[in-house]
Parts: structure tokens; sequence; C-alpha cells
């Protein structure tokens, strides 16, 4: 259902963390992407997205749902529009009380990006250093 939602944007594809080339396109060429990044930027392809989306937010439960000013480091291709975060927590390993978090980050057209952390990070960390205004604030 996330799919029919996600806005692509045109990021240069053949670099490292960047999205793959179509066959018989050079490394450059403009192709439209679903940011979803981690320690490093990656990138969704269309068709792949939904299936993506689906396996990285697996199990996990609504965390806070905010609205956040203009995101301060887009990923390639992200919207500069502000933004909405739904913050999610994926199930933590037994004994473990900080998981990787994500954010599913969202505008007036739509899903424009998935971003997780790098490690064992508290789910606000991903909301960034701007000011926000909880919709739905944390337990």
């Amino acid at each position: 259902a996330l799919e029919r939602l996600a806005i692509y944007g045109p990021v240069p594809c053949g670099s490292e963390f960047a999205p793959r080339c179509p066959p018989g396109s050079p490394a450059g060429t403009p192709v439209d992407a679903f940011p979803v990044g981690a320690c490093h930027g990656d990138y969704s392809l269309p068709g792949e997205v939904g299936r993506n989306l689906a396996q990285s937010l697996a199990g996990s439960r609504l965390y806070a749902v905010m609205e956040q000013g203009t995101l301060p480091v887009p990923l390639p291709g992200e919207p500069k529009a502000n933004v909405g975060v739904a913050l999610l927590v994926p199930p933590s390993p037994p004994g473990q009380t900080l998981t990787v978090s994500q954010a599913l980050l969202f505008s007036d057209k739509g899903v424009v990006a998935l971003r997780g952390s790098c490690g064992p990070w508290h789910p606000e960390w991903l909301a960034g250093s701007v000011e926000t205004s909880f919709l739905l604030p944390p337990p």
C-alpha cells in the first residue's frame, strides 16, 4: 500500500550509494528513485519500493508522529518541502532497550523517504535538530 504513495525523485545513477543504472545507461543518468537511507544513502527503484518497505518495516511499531520543517540534510532526490515524520521502532532483540530506529518521511504529496539509524539510537535522533511539534507524542 505504501508503494502507491511513494514519491520518486531524479537521482544520478551508478556511483557509490546511488541507484543502479538501467541496462545500457551510463553512470550519471538521472533515474527515478525513492530514498532509503541508514548509515549511507541508498535508493529503491520503482517496482522495488513496496517489497523493500515491507521488509524494512516488518514488525515495527509506531513510536510517534511529528510535524517537521524542511529537512536539514536531504538525500539527493529527496524533496526539500516541509515533511511529517512517523518514527517507527522495530522489535528489539532480547535484553536490548534501544534498537535501530526508522523514520518514514512524508509530505502532502506522499511518502518521500525512509531513513534508519546506523545502530542503536533513540527514535528522536532521526528527527534531526530542527524544531518539531508532535501530532502523536511518544509514549
